[in-house]
């Protein structure tokens, strides 16, 4: 579990599971952008248990 509350950019090795993302609250504007510089993109479904 991450809690962000200044601007970030998080770089994500192959193969990390990085969703679903959870938003919790939100005070101001937010942006949530997936970039992909490979050329394929390829998004298993993994599944997530929260602790």
């Amino acid at each position: 579990r991450h809690i962000f509350n200044t601007p970030t950019i998080a770089i994500c090795p192959e193969g990390f599971p990085h969703l679903p993302l959870i938003t919790r609250w939100v005070d101001k504007p937010y942006a949530f952008i997936v970039m992909c510089l490979s050329g394929d993109h390829d998004s298993p479904w993994v599944e997530y248990e929260e602790e």
